[in-house]
């Protein structure tokens, strides 16, 4: 929270000193009125399940940011608007304000986690139940994404022969010891990492240790698949999971050939002024 309202803060900044030194003549008492919206930020990518930033790979968070912070400047617009205070206001800082902070907030979280990530109170813990493969292939995908905050702690296994360690993290006993540990250690997460089990254990798993993780995992037999463009649908109380062509669908065309645009002048809109200034200079 706190990186992501430094970011709307170091966003909004720069748009208005950067439209105030080139003539803009802003009064920054009406800008500080809008220091209340700030929560609106917070608010809405709290809705967007990003706190804490432990739940997504960075493509998936940036999406989300995305969506959240456009949200947030288009409901200050409207309300600026139908409060007829919207004169009172410079519409290019707003929009600068808007496209610096779909790179400040990204960028400030980033920084947040290379600054914390190896701190051992970052993050959260939690259990992987089953040592085999599956287990091994998703302790060694958090460990290259750091950034996730999710650390395991401990495999659980039922088969006596696999005590030990897995990629270092301690084997210490049978799936039986789910509860007790999530009970003393206060963890919240846990992940069943056995596709090839039975479904009939699946579900019985899937029971049990629901009531002692309010966050449980299912790793399915689908390596290979990019969660990126997998969804979980639900078919009349079965769940489906369903495979994105992004770039087979015209309006996902139109939507990327029109990002592209915007955000080509909006890089031309920022960096043209700044040439005019730098080469003056270079020049001397």
């Amino acid at each position: 929270m706190v990186s992501d309202i430094v970011g709307i803060l170091l966003a909004w900044c720069v748009a208005f000193f950067v439209r105030d030194l080139y003539g803009g003549f802003l009064n920054l008492d009406i800008y500080l009125r809008l220091w209340p919206a700030l929560l609106l930020f917070v608010f809405a990518n709290a809705l967007a399940r990003l706190y804490p930033g432990t739940n997504f790979l960075p493509p998936e968070e940036v999406r989300r940011m995305f969506y959240t912070t456009t949200s947030v400047f288009l409901v200050l617009a409207v309300a600026l608007f139908l409060t007829k205070g919207g004169d009172l206001y410079s519409r290019s800082t707003f929009l600068a304000a808007w496209g610096l902070a779909l790179i400040a907030v990204p960028l400030m979280r980033k920084f947040m986690r290379v600054l914390f990530v190896k701190r051992g109170w970052w993050g959260q813990a939690i259990v992987i139940l089953g040592a085999g493969e599956t287990g091994r292939t998703v302790i060694q995908v958090l460990r290259d994404w750091p950034s996730m905050g999710l650390k395991p702690i401990v495999i659980l296994d039922d088969d006596p022969a696999k005590r030990g360690e897995l990629l270092g993290v301690p084997v210490i006993g049978p799936l039986d010891l789910a509860p007790e540990i999530a009970r003393k250690l206060g963890i919240q997460r846990a992940v069943i990492a056995m596709p090839g089990v039975a479904r009939e254990k699946l579900l019985k798993l899937v029971e049990t240790h629901s009531h002692s993780f309010p966050h449980l995992l299912i790793v399915p037999d689908l390596f290979g698949f990019s969660s990126l463009w997998v969804d979980a649908r639900d078919l009349g109380g079965v769940l489906g999971l369903e495979l994105r062509q992004n770039l087979m669908l015209k309006s996902r065309r139109f939507m990327k050939r029109f990002l592209d645009l915007v955000l080509t002048l909006f890089a031309a809109v920022i960096s043209v002024p700044l040439m005019l200034v730098v080469a003056p200079h270079q020049s001397r």
